[in-house]
């Protein structure tokens, strides 16, 4: 039973309760219904052990403007014993994959990507190794569309960052930006869990 107290509480949302409400309903039966058009799934390409890109479900994928996909594998290559120190490949639209960098540890290059990669306007390619470098403790690296590698940065360990496990983000003036697992500054207080 409405009592005259009540009416007053709910006259007090009016319309906006009413729409609020509809809106909702809205949304939640956009979202229930099934797509009239089927999805389809199809396999590019089956990564496989060796020499080749392996292992690449750490990061997603990135798509320059003809539909290839670039992306990073933690194993693989042609460096660092059967298992690789890890690659950046390309998938074409078409399913065809090539290494455009295998990984050779340090302390000349990175290690172990598990990031995911970003492009610039000129198809360049930067990313994070979790080890190598010059103190192996990681990388940020840039490949070109051609293949070739440079190490931007090679992370010292404390004071400095160290393990870089995450994409990095990029401004319109070309800075890069990202996160560490590890180093930094020592800590003034210890942590607690």
């Amino acid at each position: 039973m409405i009592t005259a107290h009540h009416r007053k509480w709910m006259s007090g949302f009016g319309a906006r309760a009413v729409i609020s409400t509809v809106a909702l309903l809205s949304v939640l039966l956009f979202v229930a219904t099934p797509s009239a058009r089927a999805q389809t799934y199809k396999v590019l390409y089956n990564f496989a052990c060796g020499t080749n890109a392996s292992q690449p479900y750490y990061a997603g994928v990135v798509r320059d403007r003809a539909g290839n996909l670039y992306g990073t594998t933690v194993e693989g290559g042609l460096y660092g014993g059967p298992f690789g120190f890890g690659t950046v490949f390309k998938i074409s639209a078409h399913g065809a994959e090539s290494v455009l960098h295998s990984f050779a540890g340090a302390p000349t290059d990175g290690e172990s990507p598990y990031a995911g990669l970003i492009r610039d306007s000129q198809g360049n390619l930067y990313g994070t190794t979790a080890g190598g470098g010059t103190s192996n403790n990681g990388t940020v690296f840039k490949v070109t569309a051609g293949g070739t590698e440079t190490v931007v940065y090679s992370f010292a360990g404390k004071p400095d960052g160290a393990n870089p496990t995450a994409a990095l983000i990029l401004d319109g003036a070309g800075n890069l930006y990202g996160t560490t697992f590890a180093g930094g500054p020592p800590e003034t207080e210890p942590c607690s869990n």
